[in-house]
């Protein structure tokens, strides 16, 4: 648990709060990724191209990389670090010969074609024992790990980026079709209320959910009441109202776009910004 619970929420506190939400929510889009692919093998509806993804890690990959990045797993470079270690000790290889590397030190990569990566893929793995790229920093080494990758989507047989990115969309849509939207709503009223800590808005105070509860009960509300929230702020009082009576017929105004948009994610119908242009009728004139 994290060490500020029960204190004041700052906005370094709501940031860390922020980044844990994005965890829980990453874990949880992942979760359903999974589910799904377990009940479609069961029931015999899985989409074809997941018919042999069962990599946990692949699965993770591509949920976590979508359609829109998951062709860089069909794709696998090799840096100039990587190329001169691996040259050092076979000086004669034909298939080294093959991949041309730039006059320059750093910054250079080469995506390799798929015939060249199962041989550099052999050639790597023959050299395992001496630890060809242990001396190179981490930032100029990606081919053992884009070879994994590689080597993971050929074997459910995902041998193109076009495969790849129709993969992680049929998993995309797949997780999508287990979304709660009351979840969903909820994570998303969150993370705007968070986005409001450490953020000035002349005039908004928010009201503390026991003062607005408190004056809540004061008030005579019966279901289907019609209220009205002339100043919402982010709706703390609309909370403790509609809590009490979940019946009424709430209308809001708010000024503030950021606020607005707090409101709405709530699903608060805003009848205006300016409580006093409005008519009887419940439009902003």
């Amino acid at each position: 648990m994290p060490s500020y619970v029960g204190m004041n929420m700052t906005r370094k506190r709501s940031l860390d709060a922020g980044s844990r939400a994005e965890d829980a929510f990453r874990l949880r889009w992942l979760q359903r990724a999974y589910r799904a692919v377990a009940d479609g093998l069961e029931d015999g509806t899985l989409p074809v191209v997941l018919a042999r993804v069962g990599d946990p890690k692949l699965i993770e990959l591509l949920v976590h990389l979508g359609p829109e990045h998951a062709r860089s797993l069909a794709s696998v470079c090799l840096t100039n670090e990587e190329f001169e270690a691996l040259r050092t000790h076979r000086p004669h290889s034909t298939l080294l010969g093959s991949v041309e590397a730039l006059p320059v030190r750093y910054g250079w990569l080469r995506e390799l074609l798929p015939e060249q990566v199962n041989g550099v893929l052999t050639l790597f793995r023959e050299l395992a024992p001496l630890k060809p790229f242990d001396h190179i920093t981490v930032n100029c080494q990606r081919f053992a790990s884009e070879a994994r990758n590689w080597d993971a989507l050929n074997a459910c047989g995902l041998t193109t980026t076009a495969l790849a990115v129709e993969a992680a969309t049929a998993l995309r849509q797949l997780a999508e079709s287990r979304v709660d939207p009351a979840r969903a709503r909820q994570d998303r009223v969150a993370a705007l209320e968070r986005d409001l800590v450490g953020y000035r808005i002349p005039g908004f105070w928010p009201t503390p959910a026991p003062l607005a509860t408190s004056l809540a009960v004061l008030a005579d509300l019966r279901p289907g009441l019609r209220v009205l929230e002339p100043q919402a702020g982010k709706g703390d009082l609309v909370d403790a109202l509609l809590a009490l009576e979940p019946e009424l017929h709430v209308e809001v105004c708010e000024q503030n776009g950021r606020l607005r948009e707090v409101l709405e994610a709530k699903g608060y119908r805003l009848i205006g910004d300016d409580s006093m242009t409005l008519r009887g009728s419940g439009t902003a004139s």
